[in-house]
């Protein structure tokens, strides 16, 4: 069997690309008892996502693993497709690509800000699991946090707040007009996110994003969605791939190593 068409398969660049890396996530997976025994990953992608042939071993590397609110060194397994010259990474799906917390965190925040909750709430710290030092006679609680900074930091909250937002402002157009293809009506979509007016205003791409992924995948009624899931989904399809504007892209393309992502 052929190798499948790839994204840089052009004229232009068939020939030229060294080799395609992808990340597989695998799901159903303890993070806990991965970082205690990497090798359980090993057994769950054992042939080619394209082609169907045996991938072979192709070492691996440490990465820090999300385990609840903090994080632990672990080892990354890689597998290499000879057909396809095609490599691949296999990461739990808990793991945010380029991100030292995991998923379920950062949802558990984003949930906190659409809710109305600010990067300095110290209400919402103890909801989401993040210590908080003890309070000081004298001292206020933003006084104290700069002088005391929590894992993670405020600014790094806001940091994920800004970023999911931009990506789906990116995002937002591609859920819409699938669901024109597929003939789903639009006309509930800000009915659904009525419920978030507390949500800041930059935050509104999110928003709207997250309405139109549950509109996506057929829910009728407000009672009947499960507006965490469907963000967990959503924050999972905004680390697809970096935005067009990211430098990390741009430098991807330039030495011809394209990142993308499977789930299994």
């Amino acid at each position: 069997m052929k190798r499948p068409l790839l994204p840089c398969d052009s004229e232009k660049n068939i020939g030229a690309a060294r080799f395609f890396a992808f990340i597989i996530y695998i799901s159903g997976l303890d993070a806990k008892a991965y970082v205690e025994n990497p090798s359980v990953i090993e057994g769950r992608v054992t042939q080619c996502p394209f082609c169907d042939r045996l991938l072979a071993k192709n070492g691996g590397y440490g990465r820090l693993i999300p385990v609840g609110s903090g994080s632990e060194a672990g080892w990354i397994y890689r597998r290499y497709c000879s057909t396809c010259k095609v490599s691949f990474s296999l990461l739990l799906d808990c793991i945010l690509r380029c991100q030292r917390y995991g998923r379920l965190f950062v949802v558990a925040w984003l949930w906190e800000c659409l809710s109305g909750s600010t990067s300095r709430s110290e209400e919402a710290y103890k909801r989401i699991g993040i210590a908080c030092p003890a309070r000081e006679e004298g001292t206020s609680w933003t006084d104290q946090l700069d002088d005391q900074r929590t894992e993670p930091g405020y600014q790094r909250l806001c940091q994920w707040t800004q970023l999911f937002s931009e990506r789906a402002l990116v995002w937002y157009p591609v859920l819409i007009q699938i669901c024109i293809v597929l003939g789903i009506r639009l006309r509930g979509v800000s009915h659904r996110v009525a419920e978030f007016s507390k949500a800041p205003r930059h935050t509104y791409p999110l928003v709207m994003a997250l309405g139109a992924l549950a509109t996506l995948q057929g829910h009728k009624s407000l009672d009947s969605v499960s507006w965490k899931g469907v963000l967990l989904e959503l924050v999972g399809l905004l680390t697809l791939r970096p935005l067009s504007s990211s430098h990390k892209l741009r430098r991807a393309i330039r030495r011809r190593l394209i990142y993308d992502s499977l789930t299994l």
